[in-house]
């Protein structure tokens, strides 16, 4: 779900499979924050009247991305044949598209579809869509310094609380464990679903490897 923070003059938007139930949870009980527009709605979609001046989202590896996401699908599934549709089908969810050509119980037949479907990347177009409107943007691989970072520049009176606030943990450890690719098809994902050209806003300039 998409949060606005109007006292502190923040939105953030949150991206399928991202973190964003960790950064929502903090919004909501520390900032004030409210629920705006569906559930995984761009800056864009959202069309509120007036933007505030910090807007914000989380990027994830393609890799890890697709893992999170095979196994959330797997879990969501009654049975190992189906493949879920969010929002009933009506094409708003983000994933709409990816579900309906590539919902393959098998991991490796799911990213090679997606390869197939998406030549110049799914999760790379995914961030594109929500890069448009945003003002900076946080990485899951270290997203409690990123957050606490957020919190400084919107000047919230207690950034460090984030520090060593639990994870809202996926649950999905079992499945993700099954997600494995060979390496050259690893290596594919690599290639052509990645941040390569794109011109993220970080909040902290000096992001880390992985």
């Amino acid at each position: 779900m998409a949060v606005l923070c109007a006292r502190y003059d923040v939105l953030f938007a949150h991206m399928p499979r991202t973190g964003g139930r960790f950064v929502e949870s903090v919004l909501v009980e520390h900032l004030d924050g409210r629920v705006v527009g569906d559930r995984h709605d761009t800056f864009r979609q959202l069309g509120l009247r007036q933007l505030p001046t910090v807007r914000v989202f989380t990027v994830r590896d393609a890799l890890s991305w697709y893992r999170s996401y095979w196994a959330f699908a797997r879990q969501t599934a009654r049975k190992r044949s189906v493949w879920p549709t969010w929002d009933d089908g009506s094409g708003t969810h983000p994933t709409a598209e990816l579900d309906r050509t590539c919902g393959y119980p098998d991991f490796d037949r799911f990213v090679r579809a997606a390869l197939e479907q998406f030549p110049n990347g799914f999760v790379r177009s995914m961030h594109c869509s929500f890069l448009n409107g945003a003002t900076h943007v946080m990485r899951l691989s270290h997203l409690a310094e990123d957050l606490e970072a957020l919190l400084h520049l919107v000047s919230f009176e207690r950034p460090a609380l984030v520090r060593g606030r639990p994870p809202v943990h996926e649950g999905l450890t079992r499945l993700k464990d099954k997600a494995l690719l060979p390496e050259a098809l690893a290596d594919r994902v690599r290639q052509i679903d990645n941040f390569d050209g794109l011109d993220f806003p970080f909040l902290l300039d000096q992001p880390r490897a992985g």
